[in-house]
């Protein structure tokens, strides 16, 4: 190899290690504004728009969870995908916080104990939801739409404490108390 072309090899190194320095920057960003209250801005910076319901996981080239793709950086997209989750969560949109968790627990299947907990926390706030849709279809009298919604509701209970259960496993295998504390604080509060 000429020293030209060494340089060139070295100059597009660090121009990839810039750019996923960028996509893990918005990252960080994006969970102080989830922290701050603005979910959506979070979603702004993670994926560059708001996804409707109906659409698959779709963000725009400069996004993180794009930026950390396209250069195969596997922790960048897990933290993308997980503070994208959070905040379709906080909004209020919990299939679609389910739906980026989900494929964010399966790149690191046995590794993020926090996507576990938050995992948990998005079919917990569904469940929630689920309850007072049943609530709502008894006080109108749709009482095969209650039996529907409560059933639902069971579910998504269910499935927040599995993923609370292994959250904590995992934080405790891992040692880390404060997350293995979360974790089981979760499952108290779930009453199982």
């Amino acid at each position: 190899m000429s020293n030209s072309e060494t340089h060139k090899s070295l100059d597009n190194h660090c121009a990839v290690a810039n750019i996923q320095q960028v996509g893990r920057m918005k990252s960080e960003l994006a969970q102080v504004y989830s922290n701050l209250g603005q979910p959506r801005q979070a979603i702004a910076l993670l994926c560059g728009k708001l996804v409707d319901k109906s659409q698959e996981i779709e963000c725009t080239p400069d996004s993180a969870t794009q930026i950390a793709t396209k250069y195969n950086d596997k922790s960048g997209q897990v933290a993308a995908l997980g503070i994208l989750g959070e905040a379709y969560r906080l909004i209020g949109n919990y299939d679609q916080a389910i739906k980026y968790l989900h494929v964010a627990q399966q790149l690191y299947p046995a590794y993020d104990f926090l996507v576990l907990n938050s995992l948990g926390n998005a079919y917990k706030s569904r469940a929630q939801l689920r309850e007072l849709q049943a609530d709502s279809a008894n006080k109108a009298g749709i009482y095969s739409k209650e039996n529907e919604f409560t059933q639902k509701s069971v579910e998504d209970y269910n499935q927040a404490h599995q993923y609370f259960q292994k959250s904590a496993k995992l934080a405790s295998d891992q040692k880390q108390t404060l997350a293995e504390m979360r974790g089981l604080l979760n499952l108290i509060q779930l009453g199982f």
